[in-house]
């Protein structure tokens, strides 16, 4: 029997979930700041002044019959513009580094308090992360032994074991002040240990989590790759005619307008137009279909709730994906990284397309049967398959991510210890 839908959180427990909530917001604004200033930061565009000299001679002085020629040393002063750097940018890799600790806390946290396969679905991804970010090169304490991963394996995992096994009465505010405690701890020693300064050190960790961060962003874009449509579809339910209320036309038309746009963009490489000089850019389609994700998921929860309770585990993982993928995406674009940015640009816009599409057409194939059910929007909500259509898709993407991390942990581990060793030869 499926498991009873979670309460709405008393107002008390609601903090945990306003703190996540504000990083996320957080994460979200700095990349979009960096998404402006990224470049400019990173390869900055300097004038470079010239000094040419150029023989000048002014005219001659008659002095009688005699000429005075007056020569002066004249210069041309000429300015150029160049592109500089490209500069590191330490502060971002720390700020990232920052986000990705307290996403950790929150994610340990939650984690805890499921049932034991999504609790073990859980622990496994903490394990490959933390053994892709291959902190023992720092030379914590042996830069050829991994005596760092298996502390913050013992340090994280057994009080993760001990919370779900032995203590689940705990309360929530208890688990994240514990792993707060554990994740700074584990900060200091790195930090302290390292036989790096701390901005080569957080260079280090940021480059080895590039691929996990990159893996995160590709989880949130699939999951709300249909929230866009799903957003048309409500908001063809709010118009005063009854007509646009209780007909699929207007849902349909407004459908097929973004689905085009998107098409066009992947047919023109990336190149369309919706105003003079300015350019569809996939990324900020993502701001809205994450706003209504995040709207839509209390609503889905009697079909996730088998496994993952909206309360605390999917309201608070859905904030966490949404930080670290923000967090992830933001220091790509502090960087300069342009070849991470178009591979994200160019998956978001056909995910958006494909996932959209398959969504649009799964509604204009139910919604007609059940034209009796009222307005689209709750038809569709009533329907089974527009229940059970999130958790049919991204089950299988969660076990293809899962794979994913794995694979990409065990290679990044595999290429430390090879550069580690021929670095030791």
């Amino acid at each position: 029997m499926p498991t009873p839908l979670a309460l709405p959180p008393a107002p008390r427990r609601r903090v945990t979930l306003l703190i996540l909530g504000l990083v996320a917001l957080l994460a979200v604004g700095l990349a979009l700041f960096h998404y402006f200033t990224g470049s400019e930061r990173t390869l900055p565009v300097v004038a470079v002044p010239q000094l040419t000299p150029v023989p000048t001679s002014l005219t001659p002085l008659k002095v009688g019959f005699d000429e005075l020629a007056l020569r002066l040393n004249g210069y041309l002063v000429t300015q150029t513009y160049d592109v500089a750097g490209p500069y590191v940018q330490p502060e971002a890799a720390i700020a990232w580094l920052g986000l990705l600790a307290v996403c950790l806390v929150y994610f340990l946290a939650v984690v805890s308090t499921l049932a034991r396969p999504a609790f073990v679905v859980g622990m496994a991804l903490v394990i490959f992360l933390l053994m892709s970010l291959n902190a023992d090169l720092l030379g914590v304490f042996d830069s050829l032994q991994q005596y760092f991963l298996v502390l913050a394996l013992a340090l994280l995992g057994l009080p993760a074991f001990a919370f779900h096994a032995f203590w689940p009465a705990a309360t929530l505010g208890q688990r994240l002040l514990t792993f707060a405690v554990l994740v700074g701890a584990l900060s200091a020693i790195l930090l302290l240990q390292s036989n790096f300064s701390p901005a080569f050190t957080a260079l280090h960790l940021t480059s080895y989590a590039t691929v996990s961060g990159a893996v995160v962003f590709v989880l949130l874009v699939l999951w709300v790759a249909f929230e866009n449509i799903h957003g048309l579809l409500w908001l063809n339910t709010q118009a005063e005619n009854p007509g646009s209320r209780f007909g699929l036309l207007p849902f349909v038309l407004a459908s097929v307008l973004y689905l085009g746009t998107l098409l066009l963009y992947y047919l023109n490489d990336g190149e369309v137009l919706i105003l003079p000089n300015v350019r569809l850019e996939p990324y900020l389609l993502l701001v809205p279909a994450v706003l209504v994700g995040w709207l839509g998921l209390r609503r889905r929860a009697a079909t996730y709730g088998t496994w993952v309770g909206y309360w605390p585990g999917a309201a608070h993982i859905y904030l966490i994906l949404v930080a670290l993928a923000a967090g992830s995406l933001g220091y790509a674009l502090a960087t300069a990284n342009d070849p991470l940015i178009t591979a994200g640009r160019d998956f978001t816009a056909l995910a958006l397309l494909t996932c959209g599409g398959l969504f649009c057409y799964t509604c204009c194939s139910i919604l007609p049967l059940l034209s009796g059910s009222g307005c689209v929007f709750t038809a569709w909500c009533m329907s089974r398959v527009g229940c059970h259509f999130t958790p049919f898709i991204s089950s299988g993407l969660e076990l293809w991510a899962l794979c994913l991390c794995a694979t990409t942990s065990l290679c990044s581990t595999r290429s430390g210890r090879v550069s580690t060793t021929t670095s030791a030869t």
